[in-house]
């Protein structure tokens, strides 16, 4: 059993009859009756079944029955025949009539053909007429007129069983009692008397080679160049009662009997019976589907689909110890050593099986581990009583330290020629020269369990656990952060040729570590979450298994979504519906998988060895078809194949498709979109069911489309187009007639409004003479109250803000004086002139002061009130007048002038604007620190509507944070600088007056600084 198994990996499909799939359809599965009589496909991919209670259609997940409780223009619940027609109609013969599936109905065919018939087979001739077996003779149907040949006319038996035409011309049929060919209007019988094996022909059929064969009750013949020839299978019945024969697109002869099927491939027989797979012995129908499925219909089993097995499987029933397999490698003569819960196994190049126990030297019959050395050892590790190494078929125990009663789960050689053994719950252990050393979690690790082991092209130890990966180089242990590894369980470490680490975990998908960068790709990204193993195989696609069957994907599609190009990855999934007996693979033992240097893949299951031929899989190239089958509107159905106007207030929208992939229907995906609608395409998963709801009127299209189970999508889909009218408060015209009703209204009230404003109006005229003469007078009078309020206001906050400061200010010289006088007394008491001259000179000093800050003090209360008429000042004049009452400071300091020549004029107070200057131009002379080239430059320009005139210094500067604390009220930067502080708040005060600003600019200390002011441009 295992030499075939393993035969079929290297030979063409169909290659043996236990490595076939079968899929089995009965009462369990839906199918509502086990008969299944006649098959066909239709145009749009559906499957068509005739059974005893009427005919079916299949979509790969449901069954559809019509029979005459639903359908009354089928003559009987009976189904006999199903043909294609090449307009993609069906015909359907029953016990009692013909009946026709064309354009989504069913069209009763009996009246037409003007008698009722018991319909056994239907055929459709090289020039598109269709024949009818009956047991009423043979008949031709041009959809009007029915034409039948009866014994009366040459034909050997009435009842006619089968019917083909022949590459000639020639009709042939066969009946109850002998062959006919029918020739020019003419019959010709052939019976046991010329050659058959028997006179009763079920089964008629004309090959690519042009030979006829005939299916009797007792056997298979052919006729060639005018003579029969029998075949007796070497395998089944010798002489099957033949039903029907079928040649499927490899050219292989399918023939069904009522004892099984039969292959004839290359003119060898295989025999197919219920000892193989089938449900039932009695062969009533075979089809071969557009994807190469091969459909039964047998008498009482069911309907059943042969398939192609992507996966091969070995287990306990083709020789295997058990079918719990943890551990796979193959040595370097070819053998695979299979690590399984109850012993070890080796399969020989030539299939033969060898299996060792306890009984043979192991310590345990749980193989987890398996590793060959470079001396050609095989080191086994088990769980429960540690290490075997096999050489030259002895076993040596290794139950060492750690090792005694623990599970070995991996086992590595380095470059050094140590052994590494990894295990559950021990820690990792190294043996150097037979000496055992052990690192656990004191050691460095993260977790003493440990998974897998990889030794990366710089000779770094790479061990996984399921506390984090680590990192063993120059004998110190590194664990890598969980941020950039993204889960703890590390179950598997592989390395490609281009020196990228894959790292499988269970819980957070496929981690990618290349060139120092971590990438991690996971469920939402379209792959498993759960990774045991990982394999490449010759075309660049990484192979993983799991706890769902196993799965692949391109390492181009996972470069691609690592770098943005691309936003999803699309990974192909294996499992049972390819062959696994399990979908479980294990991911327990080391290593968890193997590629063998054939190029195949096999993964250890729960229930045997999977094997992939990865090199030679096919895909489903076959895009399927997709089918709108019902729309639901507001619950009612309407027809899906032609556009819909809908009513208005329609609010529930259901959209129900299916596409047709019988391979793995399960696993089809779609995405639709309701164009004037959606923005882009909705993926639906595998969701057969659109849904809406409260669409504004208009026009709308519904489109679907579908990938099968390989990924390939079909993306012209399947549409429908539907008007949603509106109702009449929606439509256009209802909003002009609104507009103009709510215009007229609007015009009624405006007239009416006018009328009683005109009336209105004279007793308003009238009153607005008498009001205005007071309203003038009264404005003039408000004008004046708001010039005084406004100035009342602005002097009361110039008063309150000179409150505080004022009085702190005024206080400092009388408590000088008051300090002074005190010591004046107390000097004159002693006699002492000369301290009494001097406590005088400082009293002096500070009325003197006191009287200067009254003076400013006064000066600022002026300001506001205007002193003197505004005249016209062109300000290079005032920068002249004001540099040279400052002369005399400006000598002592060396300081060098330069005044803009032709300056602009401005309108003001020509006094006070003079004081703006001097003061400004005082202070930068004052403030010019020990500048050794001073200088002031004023300068003045039209900008904006308004003058801007500029003071700029080279001196010591002002700190931004300053800048507008300086024209604050007593504000002095420099207390042991003279002067009140009171300057530049008095400069501020005459600029605001003017309706102007003014601001200071200084990159800091020792900087110089930039006083600037405006003053808007006026007109006398």
């Amino acid at each position: 059993m295992l030499l075939a198994a393993l035969g079929l990996l290297a030979t063409a499909a169909w290659a043996s009859p236990e490595q076939y799939l079968y899929d089995v359809w009965q009462h369990g599965e839906g199918l509502p009756q086990i008969s299944v009589f006649a098959l066909a496909q239709d145009d749009d991919g559906y499957l068509w079944l005739g059974t005893l209670e009427g005919v079916v259609r299949f979509d790969g997940l449901g069954f559809t029955v019509f029979n005459r409780s639903n359908t009354p223009q089928l003559g009987s619940n009976i189904i006999n025949a199903i043909a294609a027609d090449r307009d993609g109609s069906l015909w359907i013969g029953t016990r009692e009539g013909l009946a026709r599936w064309q354009d989504g109905r069913f069209v009763d065919c009996t009246s037409a053909a003007g008698r009722v018939l018991n319909v056994q087979f239907l055929h459709r001739d090289h020039e598109g007429q269709l024949w009818i077996g009956s047991r009423d003779g043979l008949s031709r149907f041009d959809g009007t007129t029915l034409t039948t040949f009866t014994t009366r006319d040459g034909l050997s038996h009435n009842s006619v069983w089968a019917i083909q035409d022949d590459r000639q011309g020639h009709l042939w049929i066969g009946t109850q009692e002998g062959l006919n060919r029918l020739n020019n209007g003419v019959f010709t019988s052939y019976t046991t008397r010329d050659g058959l094996v028997h006179d009763r022909v079920r089964a008629l059929y004309e090959d690519r080679r042009g030979r006829l064969w005939i299916g009797t009750a007792e056997g298979i013949q052919s006729l060639e160049e005018g003579r029969f020839i029998t075949y007796t299978p070497p395998s089944g019945p010798a002489h099957p009662a033949v039903l029907l024969f079928y040649e499927d697109q490899r050219g292989d002869l399918w023939i069904g009997t009522t004892s099984g099927l039969y292959r004839l491939t290359r003119d060898v027989f295989t025999f197919y019976s219920k000892e193989t797979g089938l449900p039932d012995n009695w062969v009533r129908a075979v089809l071969e589907d557009r994807e190469g499925s091969l459909w039964i219909g047998t008498r009482l089993g069911g309907l059943c689909r042969l398939r192609e097995r992507r996966i091969t499987v070995l287990g306990s029933a083709e020789g295997l110890p058990s079918d719990v397999i943890w551990a796979i490698r193959q040595d370097r003569a070819g053998n695979v050593w299979i690590g399984t819960d109850s012993g070890l196994a080796r399969i020989a190049p030539d299939g033969d099986v060898t299996t060792y126990t306890t009984r043979d030297g192991l310590p345990n019959n749980d193989v987890w581990a398996l590793y060959e050395d470079r001396r050609g050892n095989l080191w086994v590790g088990t769980c429960g009583l540690g290490l075997a190494r096999l050489r030259e078929g002895t076993f040596r125990g290794y139950t060492e330290g750690g090792l005694r009663q623990s599970c070995v789960t991996c086992i590595h050689e380095d470059r050094a020629g140590d052994l590494w053994f990894g295990t559950v719950n021990a820690g990792l252990h190294r043996l150097v020269d037979d000496q055992l050393r052990s690192y656990t979690i004191a050691e460095g690790l993260p977790s003493n369990n440990v998974k897998s082991l990889y030794e990366d092209p710089h000779g770094a130890l790479w061990i996984a656990t399921d506390g984090g990966l680590t990192r063993y180089a120059n004998g110190r242990f590194s664990t890598l952060p969980r941020q950039e590894l993204g889960h703890d369980s590390v179950w598997s470490l592989d390395g490609d040729r281009a020196g990228t680490l894959w790292i499988g975990t269970r819980g957070h998908g496929l981690g990618r570590l290349r060139d120092g960068t971590w990438t991690h790709f996971s469920v939402r990204d379209g792959l498993f979450d759960l990774v045991h193993r990982i394999l490449e195989d010759s075309r660049g696609r990484l192979w993983m298994s799991s706890n769902r069957g196993i799965f692949t994907v391109r390492k181009q599609e996972l470069d691609d979504f690592a770098a943005g190009r691309i936003s999803g990855i699309t990974s192909l999934s294996f499992g049972k519906t390819d062959g696994m007996r399990s979908n479980e693979a294990n991911g327990r033992g080391d290593p968890a998988g193997w590629r063998t240097r054939d190029g195949k893949l096999w993964f250890p299951t729960i229930k045997g060895v999977a094997i992939v031929d990865a090199d030679h899989i096919e895909r489903n190239d076959v895009a399927p078809n997709i089918v709108i089958e019902e729309v639901l509107i507001d619950k009612q159905p309407i027809a899906p194949d032609r556009r819909a106007v809908l009513a208005p207030g329609t609010k529930v929208f259901e959209f129900r498709y299916v596409a047709l992939s019988f391979l793995a229907p399960e696993k089809i995906r779609y995405r639709y979109m309701l164009e004037n609608l959606d923005d882009g395409w909705e993926d639906a998963g595998t969701r057969r069911l659109a849904h809406y709801t409260n669409l504004a009127p208009g026009s709308y299209r519904f489109r679907v489309i579908a990938a099968n189970s390989d990924g390939v999508w079909n993306l012209s889909g399947d549409s429908f187009e539907f008007y949603l009218r509106p109702a009449i408060y929606q439509t256009r015209y209802f909003y002009l007639a609104c507009v103009a009703a709510v215009a007229l209204v609007v015009l009624g009230a405006h007239r009416y409004r006018v009328r009683q404003l005109l009336r209105h109006n004279q007793e308003l005229s009238r009153m607005k003479m008498q009001l205005e003469a007071k309203n003038t007078e009264l404005e003039l009078k408000h004008a004046e109250l708001e010039a005084k309020n406004v100035e009342v206001e602005a002097t009361n906050t110039e008063l309150e803000r000179f409150t505080y400061t004022v009085s702190h200010d005024l206080k400092s010289p009388l408590f000088t004086v008051e300090g002074f006088l005190g010591l004046l007394e107390k000097d004159a008491a002693r006699g002492d002139r000369e301290r009494m001259t001097t406590d005088m000179r400082h009293i002096r000093v500070a009325t003197k002061r006191m009287g200067q800050l009254l003076d400013e003090l006064l000066e600022l209360s002026r300001i506001g009130r205007v002193i003197n008429p505004p005249e016209e000042a062109p300000l290079d004049e005032l920068a002249r007048e004001a540099v040279a009452l400052v002369s005399g400071r400006i000598a002592e300091r060396g300081v060098e002038i330069v005044i803009a020549p032709e300056m602009p004029a401005v309108l003001g107070d020509r006094p006070r604007l003079l004081e703006v200057l001097q003061n400004l131009i005082e202070n930068a002379v004052k403030f010019m620190g020990s500048q050794e080239d001073p200088r002031v430059e004023i300068t003045a320009e039209l900008r904006d509507g308004e003058t801007v005139c500029h003071v700029r210094d080279n001196g010591i500067g002002i700190d931004p944070k300053y800048h507008e604390k300086i024209f604050g009220l007593f504000n002095k930067l420099d207390p042991q600088v003279e002067g009140t502080g009171i300057g530049l708040a008095l400069v501020r005060r005459i600029i605001e007056v003017h309706d102007g600003r003014i601001g200071v600019e200084s990159e800091g200390q020792g900087r110089g600084s930039t006083f600037w002011f405006t003053i808007p441009q006026k007109k006398r």
